[in-house]
C-alpha cells in the first residue's frame, strides 16, 4: 500500500474517531444539561476549538447562505454571536439557558442579581484557568493565576494603578490626542481610524507603563503602520509588533515560535520581536534593582513596570516601605507588564474608536458634549496644563460617551465556571429558581444580553443614548415619585437603533455655537448614573474586576476633551442623496457598525476603513 493511501486511511479513520467521541461526548453533556430543567439550545463544535475559531465567521458567513437558511449553529455557533443576537436569546429563553458542545456546557445568564452573586462568590465561580494559561507568554500573571497567589499579584497591582499614574495617563493621554487631533485635522478625509487610535494607545502605554514618551506620527490613509518593521529594532516596535499580532502569540506560544525555521516571516519578525521585547524589560529590571540597592528613589512619578521591579524586592531593601512581604519573581514582573499591555492597548484604541464613530453618526450628542466641555474648561488652550484632580471628576458628560459606547459595545469576553470536573456543584438562583450546576461547567456573565435588555434599560435598551447616563436632582425626584404600571414596550431584539428622531439633527446646523449652553444650575445638578448591580460590567465585577479600569476611564476622557473641546467630527457621505440628505449617511454608519462588527481576540470594527470621517473646528459663541 502506498504511502498516500496510508495517509489517507489514517486522516478518514482519526476524523471519524474524533466525530464519533464528539456525538459521545455531546449526548454525555446533554443527558447532564437535561437535570438543570433550563432551556437547552445544542451546538455541534464547542466554543473553545482552536480551529473552529479560526475559521467560524469564514465559514458561518457561508452557510447563512445556503438554501436551508439559517438556524441554530449560524445564530449561536460562532465567537459574535451574542452581539449580533443582543438581547433576542435570552428574551425568547429566559434569564438563564445552557448551551450544550462536545466539550462543555455553557451556561449563559442575563438576570443582574443572578450575576452580582456569581461575582461575589469567587470560590464557588472561579475563572476557568485553563483559558488564561495561554496568556504566560513571558511570566505567570494576574490573569492566569488564582488562591493565594492570585491575592498578592492583585494586592501589588492595586498599589501600581494609583492616582500618581492616572495623572501620568491624563497629561500623556492629552499630549498623543493633541498630535492625533493635528493629524486629522490636516486631512481632508479620515480612514485611518482604528490604526491611530492603536497608535494613540500604544503612545500613552509606553509612557505609563514603562516611563517612555514618543510623539503621536498618523498614519495616512491607503498605508500601513509601520509597527510590523521586518526587523523589531527597538523595543517600542517591538511592542507594537507583538500586541498587533497577539493572536498568533498566545495560539502559537513562545516555543513554538522560537523553531523559526519552519515558519514564515512574519512569524519570524514576531519572535524576534519577544526576544527584543524581554532584553528590554530584563535591562530595566536590572537597573531598577541596582537603583534600589544604592538606595535611591524613583524620580518623579513612578510607572507601572517600574512599581512592579521594586514590589518585587526583597524586603529589607525596603523597611516600613514594602508593599508585601509575598514577592513577586522577575518572570512575575514581565508576565504582568505583558498582561496589562495586552489587555490595556487593543481595548482602550478600539473602545476609544467605536466612540468616535458614533459621535460622528450623532451630532447632537456632540453639542451636549461640547456644552460640558466648554463650561468646564472654559477658553483654556493648554490642556496639558489641566489640573488632573479638579478636572476629571467634573467631566460625567465625557464619561457618559465611555459608559454608553461600552454598554452597546463591551470588548472583553467575561468567562466563570464552576470548578474543574471531580468537585462539588454550585448553587445559583436566577428568578428564584435554584439551579444546581455540575462541576466543569462553564458559566458567561451574557453582558451584552444584560447590557440591552430593556427590564434594566428600557424600551430604547438599544439606542445609543449617553444621556441616559445623566441623573439630576429634578430628575431623580421625578421618577422615585412615579409608579409605572406596565413594563416598557419590548424593542425589536437584536438589532442595533439607528439614533432616534431626537438625535437626528440637519449636519449644517451642527457647527451653531453650543458654547455656554450649559446654565450652572444645570450643570451641578447632574451626577452620574449607577446602573442596578450586575447588569453593567464591561470591566467584570467584584474582586476580580479589572484592575486597570480607572486607567482607561482617565485615558478615555482626557482624549475626549482634546478632540472635541473645539472640534467636531463629521462623517462623509459617498452617494450624491447622502450629500442631500445626512441621515442617510448616520444610517450607513449605525448599520456598518451592526455588519461589519465582530470578535478576534476582543470586540473591534472588522472594516474601520468603511468609515470616512473629517474633522471641522468649532465655532465658539460670540459674545
Amino acid at each position: 500500500m502506498s504511502f498516500l493511501c496510508r495517509l489517507l486511511i489514517t486522516a478518514v479513520g482519526t476524523s471519524l474517531a474524533w466525530t464519533l467521541y464528539s456525538c459521545y461526548t455531546l449526548l454525555r453533556n446533554y443527558r447532564i444539561a437535561l437535570k438543570l430543567d433550563v432551556p437547552i439550545v445544542i451546538i455541534p463544535i464547542s466554543h473553545d476549538n482552536p480551529i473552529w475559531i479560526a475559521f467560524d465567521r469564514r465559514v458561518i458567513s457561508l452557510l447563512k447562505h445556503v438554501p436551508f437558511g439559517p438556524g441554530t449553529f449560524t445564530r449561536y455557533n460562532w465567537r459574535a454571536w451574542d452581539f449580533v443576537d443582543k438581547n433576542r436569546a435570552h428574551l425568547e429563553l429566559g434569564d438563564v439557558f445552557i448551551m450544550v458542545s462536545p466539550g462543555k456546557n455553557w451556561m449563559y445568564v442575563s438576570e443582574a442579581e443572578a450575576l452580582a452573586d456569581v461575582f461575589k462568590r469567587r470560590k464557588d465561580f472561579p475563572r476557568p484557568l485553563e483559558l488564561f494559561q495561554i496568556t504566560n507568554i513571558f511570566g505567570s500573571n494576574i490573569s492566569s493565576l488564582d488562591g493565594e497567589k492570585w491575592q498578592c499579584h492583585r494586592k501589588i497591582a492595586a498599589t501600581c494603578f494609583n492616582e500618581d499614574n492616572n495623572e501620568l495617563v491624563w497629561t500623556e493621554s492629552i499630549r498623543q490626542a493633541k498630535g492625533m487631533l493635528q493629524h486629522w485635522s490636516s486631512q481632508e478625509s479620515v480612514r485611518s481610524l482604528s490604526k491611530d487610535t492603536k497608535t494613540f494607545s500604544l503612545n500613552v502605554l509606553s509612557k505609563a507603563a514603562f516611563g517612555k514618551s514618543s510623539s503621536f506620527k498618523g498614519c495616512t490613509d491607503g498605508t500601513s503602520s509601520k509597527g510590523d518593521t521586518e526587523e523589531a529594532d527597538d523595543w517600542q516596535h517591538a511592542l507594537r509588533t507583538i500586541l498587533q499580532n497577539c493572536c498568533w502569540l498566545l495560539a502559537l506560544g513562545r516555543g513554538v515560535l522560537s523553531r523559526t525555521r519552519f515558519l514564515p516571516g512574519s512569524l519570524k519578525t514576531l519572535y524576534q520581536a519577544t526576544q527584543v521585547f524581554q532584553r528590554y524589560m530584563t535591562n530595566m529590571y536590572d537597573e531598577e534593582t541596582q537603583s534600589v540597592a544604592r538606595g535611591e528613589r524613583p524620580e518623579g512619578v513612578g510607572n507601572l513596570m517600574t512599581s512592579l521591579i521594586r514590589a518585587s524586592i526583597p524586603k529589607q531593601h525596603y523597611g516600613d516601605n514594602m508593599v508585601s512581604p509575598k514577592l513577586l519573581t522577575e518572570s512575575e514582573v514581565y508576565g504582568n507588564i505583558f498582561v496589562f499591555s495586552f489587555a490595556g492597548h487593543d481595548s482602550s484604541a478600539q473602545t476609544l474608536a467605536f466612540a468616535i464613530v458614533l459621535l460622528a453618526a450623532h451630532p447632537k450628542v456632540q453639542n451636549w458634549l461640547a456644552d460640558e466641555l466648554s463650561y468646564v474648561l472654559g477658553g483654556a488652550e493648554e490642556l496639558e496644563r489641566l489640573d488632573y484632580g479638579e478636572t476629571y471628576p467634573r467631566l460625567n458628560r465625557c464619561q457618559a460617551v465611555l459608559l454608553e459606547t461600552l454598554r452597546l459595545f463591551p470588548l472583553v469576553p467575561i468567562a466563570k465556571s464552576t470548578g474543574p470536573r471531580g468537585e462539588g456543584p454550585s448553587i445559583l438562583t436566577v428568578n428564584g429558581k435554584r439551579i444546581v450546576i455540575p462541576a466543569n461547567t462553564m458559566l458567561i456573565p451574557n453582558h451584552m444580553a444584560v447590557h440591552t435588555h430593556p427590564r434594566y434599560w428600557g424600551n430604547d435598551c438599544l439606542e445609543w443614548r449617553p444621556s441616559r447616563w445623566i441623573s439630576t436632582a429634578s430628575l431623580d425626584e421625578q421618577v422615585s415619585s412615579s409608579t409605572p404600571t406596565t413594563p416598557p414596550p419590548t424593542p425589536t431584539a437584536g438589532q442595533l437603533s439607528p439614533h432616534s428622531d431626537s438625535q437626528a439633527c440637519d449636519i449644517s446646523k451642527t457647527n451653531q455655537p453650543s458654547w455656554g449652553g450649559l446654565q450652572e444650575q444645570e450643570y451641578k445638578e447632574e451626577k452620574l448614573f449607577k446602573p442596578k448591580k450586575g447588569s453593567f460590567i464591561p470591566w467584570s465585577e467584584g474582586i476580580r474586576n479589572c484592575p486597570g479600569k480607572k486607567f482607561s476611564q482617565v485615558e478615555f476622557v482626557a482624549a475626549i476633551i482634546c478632540l472635541f473641546h473645539e472640534w467636531r467630527v463629521e462623517p462623509l457621505p459617498e452617494t450624491p442623496a447622502e450629500e442631500q440628505n445626512p441621515h442617510l449617511v448616520y444610517q450607513r454608519f449605525m448599520n456598518t457598525l451592526e455588519n461589519e462588527t465582530g470578535k478576534v481576540l476582543l470586540l473591534q470594527m472588522m472594516k474601520p476603513e468603511k468609515f470616512g470621517l473629517r474633522w471641522v473646528r468649532r465655532a465658539r459663541a460670540v459674545d
